[in-house]
């Protein structure tokens, strides 16, 4: 039902033993049971599993098989597979550890030591290269007392006074535009290590090295380019071994996984020599499915019964597909507990509107829908190479991941649209006004819409304000009836009385229209204290000028579009009044291009941040408690496999 999570009923499941391994296997391909610990009551009587033999077969082999995966470079699996049974799946395994052993390992050192000795062989280099107008025979830098190192960055004149001051019995042998080569005696290599702590400086050991510089360098060249082919050589042996069992291997070693989680929660069952139970949530309109299902797979060798408790049942959302994706930002508050309502629907309808309302401008609602759907279409097909600044993205990246940040471009496509909309309303296009549109409208402005008609919007934010508060309240008694709190509910009406009466008799004031039926309202609102206090006590008379400020609250609806308006309008008379020179209309360009790009980035993040913030605050705070535990089925997410026990009617 919308508004209302999925209702949750905790069950049993008694079984044979014989059919504890097809139980648990079904179970997890379903995917709709959170699994607990059992109940103390039964604890007693039961005792934990044991691991078996194919438990620490499965586990040896998903070692094995995430090893092979990771060796090999990695190709497309565009195909999933189905594994009929442990045996079926052992079978497969086996096929191709025999296939691929010990070669692949073989390889896979080789290309280890490879890797190692191609560093080795670079460092050499680099350092031989830094050395080339060296003298002497490299091999004297070395020996079995004395030890070299080249220091980089630093002149010969800057450096001799630090190493007198560490490592007296140094000695500068070389002296080039890369660097300082420094010789000492090797009892007193510490005194380098402190020299480079405490000046922070540059400092690389020199290898051992023979012969002359124009000698060795070659030498170097010519290994580092046969270690190359070798290693290009080795890799392309490993990419045939790759396109022979890859797709197969990450098959495998996926269905490995997921047996070994179903193993694990097997041995960790609780059960006798010849019983096994195990409890968990399940969304209570599958129950009556899921058992008839276990019956049948068991062949009633296996019961489930409903178990009757006083624990907080986990939160499972359900709302439609295009709803879905505004759960993110209820999450993100708090995940509502089982037995409240659901604002997501409420959220998702709202909070486009608001945002739309406080942007207010076709210019800046059009661009944010091209984004927003470039960003979307980006994050689902995220190119090879791109070319968005690496301090960008990771800013970007680290604020929030690509799930969230495609969950928020998707979330302003209706704001965005919304934004358009309330645009043609106010004949706004980055702040200028759009002449066709100026005919179409019901209304003749000269000016700015917004702040003509600003009395009248600051009124509809505040009938706004109270509709939404009035919406929380009737949710609240509504939550709090249900829970059978009648205290509670009379309280919610209490605040609803206090809501109109205030704000009723305050539009009075404001047209300065005071009636009769003004001072009725003044009853009502009054009516209303004495329902808080009779419900509440003292503790909800200090809460009393809450329910105002809530409601005027609102009016930031208003406040953000008009502060919004006036920056577009001083923005484009300044680029206006700036056609007297060819000097003044440049300057004015750029003004115009900065104010735009600013306002718009106020108009992406000022009503997305204030228009949650009605909805979290405001609104939330009169009937939402949250604190839900999300629920957590017992399952695995595949890719590259085919669920053993597949029930569609069992699933979201």
């Amino acid at each position: 039902m919308l508004l209302r999570p999925r209702r949750m009923d905790k069950i049993r499941i008694i079984g044979s033993d014989s059919v504890r391994e097809r139980v648990v296997s079904a179970l997890h391909d379903y995917g709709v049971m959170q699994l607990e610990p059992v109940s103390m009551d039964l604890r007693d009587l039961l005792s934990a599993g044991k691991t078996d033999e194919k438990y620490r077969k499965i586990q040896d082999l998903l070692q094995k098989f995430r090893g092979y995966e990771n060796a090999l470079p990695p190709i497309p699996v565009r195909e999933r597979r189905s594994f009929h049974g442990l045996d079926d799946l052992f079978a497969a395994a086996d096929r191709i550890s025999e296939a691929i052993e010990p070669e692949i390992w073989v390889l896979k050192r080789e290309e280890e030591d490879l890797e190692s000795d191609l560093k080795l062989i670079e460092s050499r280099l680099e350092i031989a290269k830094s050395l080339s107008l060296f003298p002497y025979d490299l091999g004297i830098l070395n020996g079995d007392h004395i030890i070299s190192f080249l220091v980089r960055n630093i002149t010969e004149e800057d450096l001799t006074p630090l190493l007198r001051a560490e490592v007296k019995d140094a000695a500068v042998v070389y002296s080039g535009s890369d660097g300082v080569v420094v010789s000492i005696p090797r009892e007193l290599e510490s005194g380098i290590g402190r020299l480079a702590s405490s000046a922070k400086l540059d400092i690389v050991q020199i290898p051992q090295m023979q012969g002359r510089v124009n000698e060795y360098i070659p030498e170097l060249e010519m290994k580092l380019k046969e270690t190359m082919s070798r290693f290009a050589d080795l890799r392309l042996d490993l990419r045939k071994i790759a396109e022979s069992h890859y797709v197969e291997i990450a098959q495998v070693r996926e269905q490995l996984e997921i047996e070994f989680s179903r193993a694990e929660i097997t041995e960790r069952l609780a059960s006798t020599k010849s019983v096994f139970v195990m409890e968990g949530w399940v969304p209570s309109d599958l129950i009556d499915r899921l058992s008839s299902k276990i019956d049948e797979l068991a062949r009633g060798r296996a019961v489930i019964t409903r178990v009757s408790t006083d624990e907080t049942p986990p939160t499972m959302l359900s709302n439609p597909r295009r709803i879905r994706l505004f759960e993110f930002f209820i999450r993100f508050y708090s995940l509502p507990q089982e037995t409240e309502f659901d604002p997501t629907l409420i959220f998702a309808l709202v909070f486009p509107v608001f945002f739309g309302l406080m942007v207010g401008d076709v210019g800046y609602g059009l661009i944010i829908l091209l984004v927003a759907l470039w960003l979307n279409h980006r994050l689902a097909h995220p190119p090879r190479v791109s070319h968005i600044p690496k301090k960008i993205s990771g800013f970007v990246g680290m604020i929030m991941g690509p799930s969230a940040l495609r969950t928020l471009a998707r979330a302003l496509i209706p704001g965005s649209i919304v934004a358009i909309f309330f645009g043609i309303l106010f004949n706004e296009f980055f702040g200028f006004p759009v002449p066709f549109i100026s005919g179409l409208l019901p209304y003749t402005v000269h000016g700015p819409v917004v702040i003509i008609y600003l009395p009248h919007l600051l009124v509809i934010s505040g009938f706004i304000g109270l509709g939404m508060v009035t919406l929380g309240l009737i949710l609240g008694f509504i939550d709090e009836y249900d829970h059978r709190n009648f205290k509670g509910a009379t309280g919610k009406l209490g605040w609803i009385m206090i809501a109109w009466g205030v704000s009723l008799f305050g539009l009075d004031m404001l047209h300065n229209n005071i009636t009769v039926i003004s001072y009725l309202f003044v009853v009502l609102a009054l009516a209303g204290v004495a329902v808080i206090m009779f419900a509440e006590g003292s503790h909800g008379a200090m809460e009393l000028p809450s329910i105002v400020s809530h409601i005027l609250s609102y009016t930031r609806i208003v406040g953000i579009l008009l502060a919004s308006v006036i920056l577009a309008y001083v923005v484009d008379s300044v680029f206006e009044s700036s056609t007297s020179s060819i000097g003044l209309m440049i300057f004015g360009g750029v003004i115009l291009v900065l104010g735009q790009l600013f306002n718009l980035a106020i108009a992406v993040f000022e009503p997305g941040i204030q228009g949650a913030r009605l909805i979290y605050v405001e609104f939330f705070s009169k009937f939402y408690r949250g604190n839900g535990k999300p629920f957590v089925p017992f399952s695995s997410s595949r890719k590259y496999t085919v669920k053993q026990y597949e029930l569609q009617d069992l699933r979201r």
